[in-house]
């Protein structure tokens, strides 16, 4: 797993995965987070991986160990937000996340 820097000061994690497609489109799933810990697993384990080939979390400053929690589940894709940016500024980081390969059309939540 390899953590990254951005230019707004975002950490990111990023592991290796192989993508399954779905009518030739990649799909990725975006998960904002805050203080998530409790239920993340849960959520996580709910996704439709014959569907979605990548997760993205967004760590919005949580208190609790939710970015841990989500590497360690095998989360592909973590950002953590040193300073909380309410849920517009979470779903920002995800989106401009997604569509950073150049091949995101449409994200919704």
């Amino acid at each position: 797993m390899e953590r990254r820097r951005d230019w707004a000061g975002m950490i990111t994690f990023v592991a290796s995965t192989e993508y399954v497609m779905y009518k030739g489109k990649k799909v990725i799933a975006v998960l904002p987070a805050y203080n998530a810990a409790k239920t993340l697993e849960k959520t996580y384990q709910e996704i439709p991986f014959d569907l979605v080939d990548e997760v993205i979390l967004c760590d919005d400053a949580s208190k609790d160990n939710t970015s841990e929690l989500a590497r360690s589940i095998g989360i592909q894709h973590v950002i953590v937000h040193e300073q909380n940016k309410g849920y517009g500024g979470n779903q920002k980081s995800l989106y401009n996340k997604a569509q950073a390969g150049g091949h995101c059309h449409h994200v919704a939540p």
